[in-house]
């Protein structure tokens, strides 16, 4: 998506990740993003004296996958970037799991061999564990949905099921529920998220169909950008794999993937959905994807 958007003369997404957690990084950012405006913005009303044309303004964009899950960035997001637009892209638990499993030992962070222990919530400053792939979990702290009705609540702390692995019976305690949803209900009558959000399933890129053209044209839409966007052309990437998912040794790591997977889908189309400000792209696409969260992804390959 970054290199996507960068294709184009009216947004430029800085080519490495750039998270503002601290106050140095907000910091940072006016410096780095500052030169950056003065330099692209000079360059593009050359052009624009030159066409006759001054209405395109540059797009200024960040990337950063961390972001719902600390809630200091959104903090930030929300004081000093509250007309930023949100732009997310989600996929099926399982493939992710496995993609940033085999993204971070490529990194050469050391992780267990054995998936059955990264079961529950990451322990001992570790990013990979299935408590990670709960995206509605992360998702709801934007306060754009009620919070209120006991289904709502029931598929965020993954009631009907979380006694039924090890490690996971005890992550979200009675009291714990009390505490996030009286906060979230306080902040959402307060100070609810204001950023708008964009959300796509990851293999919209990859259909065959009029899907990848729906997409571009409403992120056009999304950030007002006057030309149309290049066509979006499926890619694949080769990567060292240090395990394969679908191997016998994952099954039961799979399953509650799976089960993640179901009630994130399930609160995204129910819930989420429904709130003005989240924009979704190609939405008969984007629920047909996500349908298939209640499958095993290694079931149903052919």
């Amino acid at each position: 998506m970054k290199n996507y958007l960068n294709q184009t003369e009216e947004t430029f997404v800085y080519h490495r990740e750039f998270c503002i957690k601290k106050a140095s990084d907000l910091t940072r950012f006016v410096e780095v993003y500052h030169e950056l405006h003065v330099r692209f913005q000079q360059q593009q009303q050359q052009v624009q004296h030159n066409n006759n044309n001054n209405n395109k303004r540059i797009r200024f964009g960040l990337k950063c996958p961390g972001v719902l899950y600390r809630s200091h960035d959104m903090n930030i997001y929300k004081t000093y970037f509250p007309t930023t637009k949100f732009i997310v892209g989600i996929r099926h638990p399982v493939m992710w799991f496995e993609s940033f499993y085999n993204y971070q030992v490529g990194r050469n962070v050391s992780l267990p061999a054995s998936t059955s222990s990264l079961i529950g919530k990451c322990e001992n400053h570790q990013k990979v564990c299935t408590d990670r792939a709960r995206f509605h979990m992360w998702a709801a702290r934007l306060r754009k949905t009620p919070l209120v009705e006991k289904k709502e609540v029931d598929l965020l702390f993954g009631t009907r099921y979380e006694g039924n692995y090890n490690n996971t019976s005890s992550l979200h305690p009675p009291q714990q529920q009390r505490r996030f949803l009286s906060s979230s209900k306080h902040k959402k009558q307060q100070d609810g998220f204001p950023n708008q959000l964009l959300l796509y399933e990851v293999r919209q890129l990859h259909q065959n169909d009029t899907t990848p053209r729906e997409l571009s044209e409403t992120l056009r839409n999304y950030l007002n950008i006057q030309q149309d966007l290049p066509p979006i052309l499926s890619y694949a990437n080769v990567k060292p794999r240090a395990i394969n998912i679908c191997d016998d040794v994952h099954a039961n790591v799979r399953r509650l993937l799976v089960d993640h997977g179901i009630d994130a889908a399930t609160w995204i189309k129910e819930y989420l959905m429904e709130n003005p400000t989240v924009e979704i792209a190609s939405p008969e696409s984007f629920v047909r994807l996500l349908d298939s969260w209640s499958a095993d992804p290694c079931a149903t390959a052919s």
